[in-house]
């Protein structure tokens, strides 16, 4: 178990040279877990949790050693440096897990009260400060990475870590691990083993559907929170088996980061949807993997253009585009865009901290032409593996297009083909210029290819706050109609921003030597400007 935690807790870590005298500079502080950047409603460091400090010049080593808080417990001063927060005219030093010159992990005491503050950061008699959000609650899920829809990492109550290939089940208990549910101050936040103390201040939603939490609080570890949750059973309304189920977990009112997580009935899960097994996105080994899309975008005229009625005047324009590359499994596991029918996921706008990556263009040959309706369009290479077409004439509605592969140096010849889906009707678009995030809003729809499913997705911008998130839900189009739930557009800043509703085919899968799967979707988008309050 400490392993895996030892693991966790340096999931961020980058050792990087070091730069002895220089004077420390602090760029950030977000949550260990969660990554959510400051300007975002769920943005703080909650009293007990573990954060990072990113920046440079902050410690005298560059060797990464995650510090064990057995014993004499976590130091508060490591390679050189030490912190201190100040809130409220109460001054708290956090606990240091680990210290290297760009960033550093410690755990903020529970004796620090909320409000807004400042965190110094010492090495070589030199101080630098930098403004502090301490919130009651802001919890961080643990991931596998923090961009995109990343897979949680839960386990079972044996500490067995869930997989694609090793899902949870339908009215399993599993623990959900992070960091933020907010001060105990029966604990030092130092020293292990820490005292187990449920805090019951959590909210799960797993697949959309509210999850029975049985412990919500400390684990035996300084600055980790666990989790214990009882996932919905087979056949609860609203609940889909799949290898993407969203995952979120609501304290105070605020929603974490949001995650996904494999459940199925049998170990390996699957996805129909996307073409996609758990076995195909196994955590180990690599995988390549080849897509193709033709989407036809239709928005509002953009202001200016039309500065009388911006928003009843719009244009619609058709792109074809292909993804070849390979990566490791988990990696894609944790960036993948695909999730579960029934799941909402927020995509938070990311840190500016550069995680080391492992993924490979292949190149499929030059140009890929896609025919249908009378076309005969080129999609051409721009960088190894990544190909776009803006398709000039219009798009046919239950027209069958064909994405045809010369073969190249990575990639075999190969053909695909899908239909673009009949436009579906969103049928109160015309309603709704202003998404009250706390209430939810509802979308309705008619018609749309029988057997396809909607992505509803928004995203908000606040100019002032310096700060943007997006998300999307994934509903089968026979539903009609579905409401994204408040603690999705919570997280959301509040401002300008668009709502679309997105009628896309079931992919169709296709092969090719040099990959491990490929799949092309089909989709018609619909795209209006809205604000968020």
């Amino acid at each position: 178990m400490f392993t895996f935690f030892r693991n966790a807790l340096a999931v961020l870590a980058l050792a990087l040279p070091s730069t002895a005298m220089a004077q420390p500079v602090v760029n950030a502080v977000i949550n260990n877990f969660g990554g959510i950047v400051p300007g975002l409603p769920s943005y703080g460091i909650a009293p007990a949790s573990l954060f990072v400090i990113y920046g440079s010049g902050l410690c005298a080593s560059a060797s990464l050693a995650v510090q064990t808080s057995a014993g004499n417990g976590l130091p508060q001063t490591l390679n050189g440096m030490t912190i201190s927060v100040v809130v409220n005219g109460v001054t708290t030093t956090p606990a240091i897990y680990y210290a290297i010159p760009t960033q550093v992990a410690a755990v903020l005491p529970s004796t620090t009260p909320a409000g807004s503050g400042t965190i110094t950061v010492t090495y070589n008699n030199q101080s630098t400060s930098a403004p502090l959000l301490v919130t009651k609650t802001a919890f961080g899920v643990l991931t596998l990475s923090t961009s995109g829809t990343s897979g949680v990492k839960a386990t079972d109550l044996s500490y067995n870590v869930i997989e694609p290939t090793s899902s949870a089940a339908p009215g399993q208990t599993i623990v959900l691990w992070g960091s933020g549910l907010g001060a105990d101050k029966a604990n030092n936040d130092r020293t292990y083993p820490m005292k187990q103390d449920n805090l019951n201040d959590a909210t799960v939603y797993i697949g959309g559907v509210k999850a029975d939490v049985l412990y919500a609080g400390r684990s035996q570890f300084p600055g980790v929170d666990q989790i214990d949750v009882t996932l919905p059973a087979a056949g609860t309304s609203g609940f889909q088996e799949g290898c993407a189920l969203s995952v979120v977990v609501v304290a105070n009112g605020l929603p974490s980061n949001f995650g996904t997580l494999p459940v199925s009935s049998t170990p390996v899960c699957s996805d129909a949807e996307f073409g996609i097994t758990g076995t195909q996105v196994g955590s180990t080994g690599t995988l390549k993997t080849g897509s193709l899309a033709l989407l036809q975008i239709t928005q509002p005229t953009l202001p200016g253009q039309d500065a009388v009625k911006p928003q009843t005047t719009f244009t619609s324009s058709y792109l074809a585009t292909g993804s070849f590359q390979s990566q490791t499994a988990a990696q894609y596991l944790g960036n993948s865009d695909f999730f579960t029918l029934g799941s909402c996921v927020v995509i938070n706008s990311s840190t500016n901290v550069s995680l080391t990556t492992t993924t490979t263009g292949l190149d499929a040959g030059n140009p890929i032409v896609l025919s249908g309706g009378g076309l005969s369009v080129d999609l051409q290479e721009l960088i190894t593996g990544s190909y776009d077409a803006s398709v000039t004439s219009a798009l046919i509605p239950g027209t069958a297009y064909t994405f045809k592969g010369p073969g190249g140096k990575d990639v075999g010849a190969f053909t695909a083909t899908i239909t673009l889906p009949t436009p579906l009707t969103w049928t109160n678009e015309s309603s709704i210029s202003t998404v009250t995030e706390s209430k939810g809003q509802e979308i309705t729809w008619s018609g749309g290819a029988t057997g396809t499913y909607v992505i509803i997705a928004g995203s908000a911008i606040s100019t002032a706050a310096s700060a943007q998130a997006g998300f999307y839900c994934l509903v089968p189009v026979g539903a009609g109609e579905f409401t994204v739930p408040s603690y999705v557009l919570l997280a959301l800043p509040t401002g300008t921003g668009a709502l679309g509703v997105y009628n896309f085919a079931t992919a169709v899968s296709f092969s090719a030597t040099g990959i491990d799967s490929g799949h092309v979707s089909a989709g018609v988008l619909a795209i209006s400007n809205v604000t968020y309050q």
